[in-house]
């Protein structure tokens, strides 16, 4: 994800926040999604 520049101002990927519950846009769950393949 750090390398996706469309998601760099997402919390998880900027340095120094751990990998927990983090509040995401729908913009961004969409786009990781579709990252994963994942049909939602």
């Amino acid at each position: 994800m750090k390398a996706e520049k469309s998601l760099e101002e997402m919390r998880v990927v900027q340095r120094g926040q751990r990998l927990s519950i983090q509040p995401m846009e729908k913009r961004n769950f969409d786009k990781v999604c579709r990252m994963g393949r994942l049909k939602v």
